[in-house]
């Protein structure tokens, strides 16, 4: 009998200081359309988040080896938070012209939301996270097939949710050392950030939501195919419930609804395929081919829309990974016996004896969005100003739209100096090679302008690392 237990205590703490102002500006643009000048006329705080987050924990887990088949795997944890927030989030004013007949009619309705100051204070012990768990690994047939059952239990005391999760995996050994079979199942569950359970009027109605629970199945291959050369092949489902849904959300059809309260009513699925090649680097050659194939979409909540799906924003159809890299053993000495017109040339270079370059290129199908367009019945008070030319809605089909296909080549290039205490690394990558404008997102501006916001395009890197 060999029995091992483990305990760990930690503490985190983090904090956040978030400040997001809003500027009304006047622009100027030139006669090709580009924008020449931009004199701000007033800037006020839209949104700013002060706030501490900590926690402690203690948690435990045994390890009984009850023989050499049986494994007994158990613990569980008790953590408390701290948590203290203050938030300002600035007024606004909508007014709408519901009948389209012009403004400063009967008809229009004015919707004010003023400027509020909100604070949260959680203390310490006051409310604990806990959960407790058994897992039972056994073996069968010489250890060819490994059952593992286990069942965990979570309960959190600020919204008074406690869940109990079956899990349950096995792996099979179709062929020992070549070929495995892998299956997965598990129930999860997770609480919320904290913020979620709170409401602006501190009314209460968020508090007790239910934790998001979701459920996987798992089916795989491992093949070895070669010395060094593994192939992965997963296939998933998961589905999620009980995802918290905002009420304004529910009522998109009412521009002019207000609501603070979150709803357990959300549904999302997400399925789909991962193939992985990868070379370890046994010799001198190492590489990895990744390909991921997903659908992830959700039930529709609206009203009037139910029973519909709509895709996920973090649904990307086709990932594609592409890595290559050679290492090269004692290059420098065999520079330096070459011939001199190669030799004398390589010291312009940091070539060593041990070096390593490698090539990655990335695709990832572009991100859903929803699409927006400008509409003049609807209009913000700007900067306390003036009211907008209009405003930016967003159509009724979610993430109806994508943004373009993202991909990127990046080239890295390493080079080591061993001396007999230390050691000197000189490194060099290029991200973007070839300088492709892969599109973030839009900026819709209240002028009805759309302007492209790009990420990371051509960026070179370079540094010395020194180790002793």
């Amino acid at each position: 009998y060999i029995i091992m237990i483990v305990i760990n205590v930690y503490i985190n703490n983090y904090h956040y200081d978030i400040n997001e102002t809003e500027q009304f500006a006047a622009l100027q643009y030139g006669n090709n359309g580009d924008l020449v000048q931009t004199t701000v006329l007033n800037e006020k705080a839209l949104y700013n988040d002060l706030h501490d987050q900590g926690e402690a924990a203690i948690k435990g887990e045994f390890v009984w080896n009850i023989n050499k088949s049986n494994e007994l795997n158990f613990g569980g944890s008790l953590k408390t938070t701290g948590f203290r927030q203050s938030i300002y989030l600035g007024g606004d004013s909508t007014r709408y012209d519901i009948q389209g007949n012009g403004w400063n009619t009967p008809d229009d309705i004015y919707v004010g939301d003023k400027s509020s100051q909100l604070e949260y204070d959680i203390e310490y012990f006051k409310n604990l996270k806990s959960y407790l768990f058994v897992n039972n690994k056994t073996k069968f047939f010489d250890g060819r097939l490994i059952l593992n059952l286990g069942l965990r239990y979570d309960y959190f005391t600020y919204s008074g949710k406690g869940n109990l999760s079956p899990r349950i995996s096995a792996s099979f050994s179709l062929f020992p050392g070549i070929t495995n079979i892998n299956f997965a199942y598990g129930e999860y569950y997770q609480t919320h950030n904290f913020s979620l359970y709170n409401d602006k009027y501190k009314l209460g109605i968020n508090q007790h939501l239910d934790n998001t629970h979701a459920r996987h199945f798992v089916i795989g291959l491992d093949q070895i195919l070669s010395e060094g050369l593994k192939l992965t092949l997963e296939m998933y489902s998961k589905k999620y419930f009980d995802i918290p849904v905002s009420e304004d959300f529910i009522h998109f059809n009412d521009r002019t609804f207000r609501s603070v309260k979150y709803l357990n009513i959300g549904r999302k699925y997400c399925y789909g395929i991962d193939l992985l090649i990868q070379q370890k680097l046994v010799k001198d050659i190492f590489g990895t081919l990744a390909y991921s194939r997903m659908w992830s979409k959700y039930d529709d909540p609206r009203i009037g829309m139910e029973g519909n799906l709509y895709p996920s924003e973090y649904e990307y159809p086709n990932v594609f990974t592409l890595i290559f890299g050679k290492r090269f053993a004692n290059l420098r000495d065999k520079l330096d016996k070459s011939a001199f017109y190669i030799k004398y040339p390589s010291y312009l270079l940091p070539f060593s004896n041990d070096m390593e370059i490698s090539v990655r290129w990335r695709y990832a199908s572009g991100r859903a969005f929803t699409p927006k367009t400008f509409v003049t019945n609807e209009q913000h008070y700007e900067g306390e100003i003036k009211w907008s030319k209009g405003n930016w809605v967003s159509v009724n089909d979610i993430n109806s739209a994508r943004y373009p296909d993202y991909h990127r080549l990046d080239i890295a290039f390493s080079s080591r100096y061993n001396f007999s205490k230390w050691s000197l690394t000189v490194f060099l990558s290029i991200e973007n090679i070839y300088n492709r404008k892969n599109i973030a997102r839009y900026r819709y501006k209240s002028s009805g302008k759309i302007e492209n916001v790009y990420q990371f395009s051509f960026l070179p890197v370079a540094g010395v690392e020194i180790r002793f």
